[in-house]
């Protein structure tokens, strides 16, 4: 079925990936983390409150502040993307990360419509190995996936439901 659902748009999802990349390419920075350092993400959340994240084994910093607010509810899954619970956009004051993105990140983030303040291509090396972790609620959202993999086509979205619904039809 995965096959079926999605190697059958290997186009759809090759030009899906270089459009996502588009996004950001005119504003790349040089990524120059060395393999010890950890990133750290601050949220500011609606009180006035900061909340930070660091890189933890192998989910990093932005990472696990998706995850942890979205678990707290400050944060929703709309449409394949992450906003504040009531909607709103979440702003580059509100999302913080001073070290430069990894590649990794930096595709996911811009898919999600987060802040981008320092898009690198740097860094795939685990990731090319499915090494680094995405939030749960990000994997098994049908939207979110259809975003990453064909940029927001109806089909894709109506085969990935099906796939990650376990649906047959």
């Amino acid at each position: 079925m995965v096959k079926n659902c999605y190697t059958a748009n290997k186009a759809s999802v090759t030009s899906s990936v270089q459009a996502i990349c588009a996004d950001y390419k005119n504003r790349i920075v040089p990524y120059n983390m060395a393999g010890a350092q950890s990133a750290e993400t601050t949220v500011k959340l609606k009180t006035g409150q900061t909340l930070d994240f660091r890189t933890y084994q192998q989910m990093h910093s932005e990472m696990r502040a998706i995850e942890k607010m979205l678990e707290s509810g400050h944060w929703i899954l709309r449409r394949g993307t992450v906003v504040w619970r009531d909607y709103s956009k979440i702003e580059a004051d509100e999302f913080v990360t001073e070290e430069p993105h990894c590649g990794f990140c930096t595709f996911f983030l811009n898919t999600l419509n987060l802040p981008l303040t320092k898009p690198t291509y740097g860094c795939f090396q685990l990731a090319s190995r499915l090494s680094y972790i995405l939030p749960p609620d990000l994997e098994t959202d049908a939207e979110f996936m259809a975003r990453v993999l064909a940029k927001d086509s109806v089909p894709v979205l109506r085969r990935s439901k099906k796939f990650l619904t376990g649906s047959s039809q």
